[in-house]
Formats: structure tokens, sequence, C-alpha cells
């Protein structure tokens, strides 16, 4: 039972023990320990803290800062009669039509579906597939026992990446009529649904060989809207030179050389054969980190910033160059997607952990350290009803942060596809 396997990875695992550092229970705020981790005084962790919480808050709002400030058109969405609904975006710049949304969306239903009945019927995952320990330093959904999705937020929140992959790779197959960049944007969208299959594995049965697959796959979806912009610039200022053609094709070459370096940086595909860095613990968790004295607070504020350097240097840059915003709304969406997602996701149990509603819908007032033989209790082992299952799948970091996301990379890929109506090819 899953269960029980939960439990006997937390109690067999070293990291879990006293000795290990990492005494925290899950459920409890990291933030106190970092704060006491660091030797700078807590009034300069709080100024962190504040000016980054104002950046964060100000990213939905710089589009229109910019765009005042530098004199951008950003008439685009009024132009072409776009407005906030996802189908009208997509409709209106990236030319999926109605037939072929619904076919996508059938697709994604279906796929589902499927996964949903064959769990009700019973379904279980091989028993030869060991579930990881790393799973359960990381996330803070609880595990079903015995089922094929044990961990019901987690998983069923790919449901975006699915369906938005199938739009890009449908809006990619119409080449050139389209885009100059058909070919790199059909292998983000490859990547996009490998993605979504990649971590419905990983989240519903916690076997470690799937998150090696989901961890490239989901940095090579994010790099994608970086590596477009920079060379949608060097396609708008070699307009009319001879080489210009050359720059689509040299995006899709690059993009296929970032996944290759990715596989080099993170643990590589060799582990899906053999013994891997993550199969039993996690070792870039906040617990782990804070264990070897490996982390402070400005670490963590300097993580939380992420969103900020993502969205506030490459895309401005686009726009002042073409002298417009592209579609204001993709963009805004873009934007607000992220920093929403991305402060909610610092809560999950491998960063700052403490995510008040989780706790409040599994019961958690209290927390105790240790049980009496020194082990720390495993949080994952406790009997939920099926609705504390169910309002843990709503609230859980981790799905918010899929949910969110998944609007994050399509609402991009939809603005990025606006700046390409400015060139001409």
């Amino acid at each position: 039972m899953c269960g029980s396997r939960c439990f006997k990875i937390e109690e067999d695992h070293p990291s879990t023990s006293k000795d290990a550092g990492e005494c925290l229970p899950h459920g409890q705020s990291l933030v106190p320990a970092l704060f006491e981790a660091s030797s700078l005084p807590i009034v300069v962790h709080v100024l962190q803290l504040a000016l980054t919480t104002g950046l964060l808050l100000f990213l939905p709002f710089s589009v229109s800062v910019y765009a005042k400030f530098w004199g951008l058109d950003n008439t685009w969405d009024t132009q072409h009669k776009v407005n906030y609904s996802m189908a009208g975006l997509a409709n209106s710049l990236v030319s999926v039509g109605i037939e072929s949304w619904r076919e996508c969306l059938i697709i994604t239903i279906a796929a589902f579906l499927i996964l949903l009945i064959a769990d009700i019927v019973g379904v279980k995952w091989p028993k030869n597939l060991e579930v990881s320990g790393c799973y359960f330093e990381m996330f803070c959904e609880p595990c079903r026992e015995s089922r094929l999705v044990r961990h019901l937020g987690n998983t069923y929140s790919n449901v975006f990446y699915l369906f938005g992959g199938l739009c890009v790779v449908v809006s990619a197959s119409q080449g050139t009529d389209l885009t100059p960049f058909w070919l790199s944007d059909a292998l983000f969208g490859v990547c996009l649904v490998t993605l979504s299959f990649a971590s419905i594995g990983w989240h519903s049965c916690s076997y470690s060989k799937f998150q090696y697959v989901d961890l490239i796959l989901m940095d090579a979806c994010i790099f994608y809207l970086i590596v477009r912009l920079a060379f949608m610039i060097a396609f708008f200022s070699m307009q009319g030179h001879a080489w210009v053609g050359m720059v689509p094709w040299s995006c899709a070459a690059f993009y296929v050389l970032v996944i290759y370096l990715i596989m080099l940086g993170r643990p590589s595909l060799k582990y899906l054969w053999g013994i891997g860095p993550y199969d039993q613990k996690c070792p870039f968790s906040g617990r782990s980190q804070l264990s070897k004295k490996a982390i402070t607070m400005t670490d963590g504020v300097l993580f939380l910033l992420a969103p900020v350097l993502y969205t506030c240097i490459v895309p401005p840059m686009a726009c002042y160059l073409m002298g417009t915003t592209g579609s204001y709304i993709a963009l805004s969406l873009t934007k607000t997607s992220l920093m929403i997602c991305w402060v909610i996701r610092m809560f999950e149990r491998f960063l700052f952990d403490g995510y008040l509603p989780m706790n409040v819908i599994l019961g958690k007032s209290t927390f105790k350290k240790n049980d009496d033989n020194g082990k720390l209790n495993s949080d994952d082992t406790y009997a939920y009803s099926t609705a504390q299952f169910w309002g843990a799948a709503i609230v859980s970091p981790t799905a918010v942060l899929h949910w969110c996301t998944s609007v994050t990379l399509i609402a991009g890929f939809v603005w990025v596809r606006s700046l390409d109506q400015c060139m001409e090819w």
C-alpha cells in the first residue's frame, strides 16, 4: 500500500533522522530557520522580502509602464478584436480554428478520462515501480494508498499542458503561412505534450524515473520563449539582409542544443536504467540545504525573484526594438499568471513550506517534531477523508503551478506570435 510504503521511506531514509539536521516537521514553515541560518540582521531580510514583493506585484502592470515610457503601440488587441479569453487569443493570433480546437480538446478529455476511469476501476501501477522518497520531501499533497493516481491535484492539473501543446503543434503544422519559426514552434509543442505525460507519470505514481524526464522537459519549455524572442529580435534586425532566412532555422537548431545542454546539466537520462540522485531523497530541498548550512533567506529571496528576471529583460527589449507591445492582453496574462503561481509555489514542501491552506484542510494545527523513536513523523501516513484529498488537490501549490504555468506558456507563445505579425518574411 502506498501509505505504508510512504512510511517506510520516511522511517528508513537517513535524511529524516534527527542527526541529519532535518528536524523540522513537514507543514511547518522554514522561514524562521532561514532567518536563523543567516549572519545578516533580520531587518535586512525583511527589506529584501518587501522589495521582492513589490517587484512581483509590479509585474502585471509593467507592460503599461514601459509601453507609456517608450511610447510603444499597445493597440494590437483592439485592432484585432482580441479579448481576454484564451480561445479569442488563440483564434486571433495563433490561427487555431474551432475545428482544430475541438479535436485537441477531445483528445485531451479522452486521455484524462481514460486515466480517471482506470483509477476508479482499480488499475494499478506495476509493483516493481518503487515509490521515490524524493517525492514526499518535495510535495505536500497527501498520497492516496494503492491508487493509480496517488496525487490528484498534481496529476490532473497537467491537463492544459497537453491541450496547449496539441494546439501549438497544430498551429505550427501550418508552416510558413503563419510564422517563419514554425519548426522551432513545433519542437516546443512536442516538448509541452511530452512534458504533460512525464508529469502525469511522476505525480501519479511517484516513480523517480519519470522525474528525470519531467525536469528536462520542464526546463526546455521554460527556456523556449526566451530563445524564440532572442532569435525574433535577430530576425527583425536583419530584415532585408540576404541571410535573414537562416535565422528561423538557426532558432530550431539552437533550441535542440539548449535541450541537449539541459540534459547535461540536469540528472542525465542514463539514470532511467540505474540508480539516480533523486531516487531516494531530495538533495536540493530547503530542509536538506539547511542541514548542510548551504542556504539562507537571501537565497530564498533570489529564487523568489525568478519571474522578474524571466519577464523583465528580454520581453521589454523585444517590445522596444519592434516599437509595439504586440498583444497587450497575452503579455499581461503571461506576467500575471507567472507571478501568482511562483509565489504560491514558494510554500511547497521542498521550498519554504508552511502552506496554510493545505495545513487547514489536512487538520495540521500543531506539529510534533519527532516520535518516540527519534524519527521525524511522516505527514503522508495519516488517514484522510475523500473531501480532504480533493480539498488538498485543489489548493496544492504544485497543482496551482501547473494550472498557472500552462497559462504562462500558452499566453507567452500567443504573445510572441503576435510579434511575428509585425515582421515581414
